[in-house]
């Protein structure tokens, strides 16, 4: 039941990250870059915090009711959304906008920041789970506590640190006419409702998306994620439920991100030999 209720709430947090992608889309594209990443980190640092707190009172508290417990559940369900979108929006804000801003007629360093962020983050990745579910093994509630004082006390430090790179490139500032013809664009409340309904469904985005040249290889790339054999929600679930300990799924998680670590370090390199492109059959672009 516990695997069940868990994977239902990892299909609904991907329900609505995909439902909300355009007008989040449009958001990054208008709005205050800094006030966009900030937002991102609030809702994540918040989201988290609150299903940490949520989870402390259900493990003080064991004899609550079944009604009570669902409500909770219902509850970590909405935060669980709200950080799933906040976490795609400080994706593709930072690593699709603000990195090609910065690094923008210099492809050399665009990749070699892209390496490096991506880099920082599978360690991150590796590291954090390895070391939480060490911890869950020993003392859940240790955990708990752990994770809510980590996330507490990272968003001081995400706040400033992203103040400071925004300041320290101009073009990251959009300027005050782009700011106005945002402003000017908005439409009456009948009118929003019509245009977002349009973006949900994707129509027109839908037929640029399809005549575009990266459609076949941005469709294959996805095809990558249809498989059970990642590191995700839904392997961990199993995983957990076929009694393998916490401490031996942070193993294998971390085997796994050991690997695409790796990745990160080949990939600069493989670059610089073929080029950004190449063709599925002959030469190479400029060989």
């Amino acid at each position: 039941t516990v695997g069940l209720s868990y994977l239902a709430r990892v299909d609904q947090t991907h329900a609505v990250a995909i439902v909300l992608t355009v007008p989040v889309g449009t958001w990054i594209d208008t709005a205050n870059r800094l006030t966009v990443v900030r937002t991102s980190i609030l809702g994540q640092r918040i989201s988290v915090a609150a299903s940490c707190a949520i989870f402390w009172v259900l493990l003080q508290r064991p004899g609550l009711s079944n009604r009570t417990v669902y409500g909770f559940f219902a509850v970590t369900v909405v935060f669980a959304c709200v950080e799933k979108l906040c976490a795609g929006m400080n994706l593709v804000s930072v690593e699709k906008d603000w990195v090609v801003v910065i690094t923008e007629g210099n492809e050399a360093a665009r990749r070699t920041m892209n390496a490096r962020m991506r880099r920082i983050d599978l360690f991150c990745k590796l590291l954090g789970p390895l070391a939480i579910a060490l911890i869950a093994a020993a003392s859940v509630p240790v955990a708990v506590y752990i994770t809510l004082a980590m996330n507490l006390a990272s968003v001081l430090v995400e706040y400033i640190c992203i103040e400071m790179v925004f300041r320290r490139v101009p073009t990251l500032r959009r300027s005050s006419v782009q700011l106005r013809l945002a402003q000017r664009s908005r439409l009456t409340p009948l009118q929003w409702i019509q245009q977002m309904v349009s973006r949900i469904l994707m129509i027109s985005s839908s037929r640029l998306y399809f005549g575009h040249p990266a459609a076949i290889p941005s469709f294959a790339l996805s095809l990558l994620y249809f498989t059970v054999f990642s590191f995700s929600g839904q392997m961990l679930t199993y995983l957990l439920a076929s009694n393998i300990n916490l401490w031996q799924v942070g193993i294998i998680r971390g085997v796994s991100t050991a690997f695409e670590l790796s990745a990160t370090l080949i990939e600069p390199r493989l670059m610089k030999r073929i080029g950004i492109y190449a063709r599925p059959c002959g030469p190479f672009p400029g060989r």
